[in-house]
């Protein structure tokens, strides 16, 4: 077990719950159901598992960041200083992932970037390589493999940090 001051305390359960909002984005039983009746449902918890990914695995503060550390989001930055980064090499790997013509990480971070935050929001302002994971039926169900084994590594995760604390 590993020695954390109450600001450290604080940090870990911040990823905590960002761990418990990704999967009930991924899983919660009542948005799946509504989901399945409503596409505006469906797509708020699509919109809300890219935003969780990004900020949690993806995004950088800034450019000079980029290029010094092996991974975005803001776990890294609060397990890196605690020596506790190895906790997201699973992560790490999934990100890496081939999707069609595209990682993982490139593809979410399309997502993220075209979909969810920056331009017109749309399909069309995403890539060639982006746009044609949802066309190539072994790219979407390689997708769902790798959104699945990212559920199972965020849970695994979740569970060693509320150990440590």
């Amino acid at each position: 077990m590993i020695t954390l001051n109450e600001n450290e305390k604080k940090d870990i359960q911040r990823i905590i719950d960002h761990c418990s909002m990704l999967k009930d984005a991924f899983m919660h039983p009542e948005l799946q159901n509504l989901a399945e009746q409503d596409v505006s449902i469906d797509d708020l918890r699509t919109f809300t598992q890219i935003q969780l990914i990004g900020t949690m695995f993806l995004v950088y503060d800034n450019e000079e960041e980029r290029e010094s550390v092996p991974m975005g989001g803001f776990l890294y930055r609060i397990l890196k200083p605690l020596d506790l980064e190895h906790l997201l090499d699973s992560i790490r790997n999934i990100l890496s992932q081939s999707i069609g013509p595209l990682t993982f990480e490139e593809f979410a971070r399309e997502q993220r970037d075209k979909l969810t935050t920056h331009g017109d929001l749309s399909f069309e302002s995403m890539s060639e390589a982006a746009k044609a994971v949802p066309r190539l039926e072994a790219a979407v169900k390689r997708w769902q493999e790798v959104m699945n084994e990212l559920l199972e590594a965020v849970t695994e995760l979740q569970d060693e940090l509320a150990d440590a604390i």
